[in-house]
């Protein structure tokens, strides 16, 4: 989308970043794909977040999409709803954000809800992640994911 934009033949960051991500999910390398979320949120000008949980799902689910990954959000199972499901060819991630709380709390979520039931029979390995974001920092402070 760069040379569209500005006319030259150059990689903007985030195509690269967009690339980084898609290797780390690739690879199931969640310690390296939430370490390079945490720029992307650092980027955002402080005046502009909505100290929202639905504010950084929603930034979270447009940057995986705009980088083509198989993610949707709001997904309804038979116990709540799960805020992104993000889809690779061996792996289902089931994700849960919390906004002020921690990440080991979002994955109790996961697992009460038995969010990732509905996945165990795609044949792919099911991984429960959880970001818990900060409304003072507005960026990533915690992450923790499991196998399920």
């Amino acid at each position: 989308m760069a040379p569209l934009l500005t006319g030259k033949d150059s990689i903007a960051p985030w195509q690269i970043l967009a690339e980084d991500l898609k290797g780390a999910l690739s690879a199931n390398n969640l310690d390296d794909f939430c370490s390079r979320l945490k720029p992307f949120f650092a980027d955002i000008p402080y005046d502009l977040p909505i100290p929202l949980e639905r504010y950084y799902q929603t930034v979270f689910y447009m940057l995986l999409k705009f980088m083509g990954a198989e993610i949707m959000t709001e997904e309804r199972t038979n116990m709540g709803r799960i805020d992104a499901v993000l889809q690779t060819p061996t792996h289902t991630y089931v994700v849960e954000l919390k906004m002020g709380r921690s990440a080991q709390e979002a994955l109790q979520q996961i697992r009460q809800k038995q969010y990732a039931q509905k996945y165990q029979l795609s044949g792919k390995l099911v991984t429960a992640l959880g970001l818990a974001f900060d409304p003072q920092t507005k960026n990533i402070v915690d992450q923790a994911w499991q196998v399920l």
